[in-house]
């Protein structure tokens, strides 16, 4: 990740403010679809994955991947049209107010 110094990166930290933001997000009305955090890639994994792509992952990218998550799925709404309730905003913040990572 540019201009994040990995060394200095903590995953449970992370795993931590995440929570705090959800609960944020809840509190306000907003939708969280269940987190998926599955294990870390080995190795192998990767470097299969590397012969079929043609190159090497960026070395940052391969860090997350060997030691925090090989698959991340984060995503979060605040709009509820499960329950018809929706949270009007103007269309200059509609697209910081969801997201969906993975």
């Amino acid at each position: 990740m540019r201009g994040v110094d990995m060394t200095e990166f903590n995953w449970d930290n992370f795993i931590q403010e995440l929570k705090k933001f959800q609960k944020g997000i809840e509190n306000v009305g907003g939708y969280i679809r269940e987190t998926k955090i599955e294990a870390p890639a080995k190795e192998e994994e990767i470097l299969e994955i590397e012969k079929k792509l043609g190159y090497s992952l960026p070395e940052d990218f391969r860090d997350i991947l060997l030691n925090y998550s090989s698959h991340f799925e984060y995503y979060w709404t605040s709009d509820r049209e499960s329950d018809n309730r929706i949270i009007e905003l103007p269309n200059n913040l509609k697209s910081i107010f969801g997201t969906n990572l993975h």
